[in-house]
C-alpha cells in the first residue's frame, strides 16, 4: 500500500470546502478513509489546521475532526534527527524542511502539497514532492 505525506496546505483544502482544491483534497482523504492508502499528517499539521480554523469550527467541532483524524490517518511527531537534517538543508521556510524530514524518516513515498515548488532544493528521488492533483493523476492509472 502507498503511503503518503499530506502537507497541512492539502488538510487546509480537504476541511474547507470553499477552497479551490477541496475536490481533489478530500478525493485522496477518502481514498485514506476507505484504507486504499497509508495517510500521514505531522502534529504541528494538526496543530496548524486548528490554529487557522478557529475562526471556522468551534472547538467542539475541532475536536471531533481532528479526533476522527487520529482513526484513519498516522499522525508523525517531530524527532531530533529530523530537526538536525532540517536545520542543514537548504530552504527559506524551516518549517518546509520538517515537514520533509518528517517524512522522508517515516518512509512516505510521496510528499503531496499545493507549493511543489517551494520544496524543489530538498526534495529527494525517495520522497516524491507533487500536487494533489499529479498525485491523484498517478493514483488513478495505478490502481
Amino acid at each position: 500500500m502507498i503511503k503518503i505525506f499530506l502537507d497541512t496546505n492539502v488538510v487546509m483544502d480537504f476541511l474547507e470546502k470553499t477552497r479551490i482544491r477541496h475536490i481533489i483534497s478530500s478525493t485522496i482523504v477518502r481514498e485514506c478513509l476507505v484504507g486504499n492508502i497509508t495517510g500521514c499528517i505531522s502534529e504541528t499539521g494538526i496543530t496548524n489546521c486548528s490554529y487557522l480554523l478557529r475562526k471556522t469550527f468551534n472547538q467542539k467541532q475541532q475536536n471531533e475532526i481532528f479526533s476522527n483524524f487520529s482513526k484513519f490517518l498516522n499522525i508523525l511527531g517531530l524527532t531530533s534527527n529530523a530537526l538536525e537534517k532540517a536545520c542543514k538543508v537548504n530552504i527559506s521556510d524551516i518549517e518546509d524542511a520538517i515537514l520533509y524530514q518528517i517524512a522522508l524518516e517515516n518512509d512516505c513515498a510521496f510528499f503531496i502539497t499545493s507549493n511543489v515548488e517551494d520544496f524543489a532544493s530538498i526534495a529527494q528521488p525517495s520522497l516524491k514532492v507533487v500536487s494533489p492533483a499529479y498525485f491523484l493523476e498517478w493514483y488513478e492509472k495505478e490502481n
